[in-house]
């Protein structure tokens, strides 16, 4: 199921590739413990997260954005702890998934209160930024860096006060 869902995405045929990813995730929801797999089936049925997220992708791709919400939530709460923890290389792209659903949510869904915890979430877990004084801080990119983070703690910040007033 996995490979032709990744053949009917390549070719940009979403409606199969979303009803195999679909198959293939309710297929891993029912699937008893202790029967015997394959190597490539376990490796999918041991992290679940990266299957939440190509399907939230492909419902993006449709704009099909209540569904796609609904995927990335899942990959929220499929994404292994010690995976998203701080220093891995998955912690940007949790992050970055952390960001887009609570925009998703803000713009799109109407789910202001679950946007606003993903954005107090998204500010609080994001890794510090070397200070303009500190002996990297004034390299071309640490600026960059800082002056990158200042606009979008400003977008959320801006985005959290917008939540306050329609709450």
């Amino acid at each position: 199921l996995d490979l032709l869902t990744a053949e009917f995405r390549s070719s940009r045929r979403l409606r199969p590739a979303i009803a195999f990813q679909e198959a293939l995730l309710e297929r891993a929801a029912s699937r008893p413990a202790g029967l015997p797999t394959n190597a490539d089936e376990q490796a999918i049925l041991d992290n679940l997260a990266p299957q939440y997220l190509r399907l939230g992708g492909m419902y993006a791709d449709e704009r099909n954005r209540i569904r796609a919400a609904t995927a990335y939530e899942q990959y929220l709460e499929s994404t292994p702890a010690q995976s998203a923890a701080e220093g891995t290389p998955e912690r940007a792209e949790f992050l970055q998934i952390q960001r887009g659903l609570a925009d998703r949510h803000f713009l799109h869904t109407g789910r202001l209160a679950r946007s606003a915890e993903l954005y107090r979430a998204y500010l609080q877990s994001r890794p510090a930024i070397p200070a303009a004084n500190a002996p990297d801080g004034a390299t071309p990119a640490a600026v960059r860096a800082r002056a990158l983070r200042q606009t979008e703690d400003f977008q959320v910040y801006e985005r959290l006060a917008a939540i306050e007033r329609r709450g």
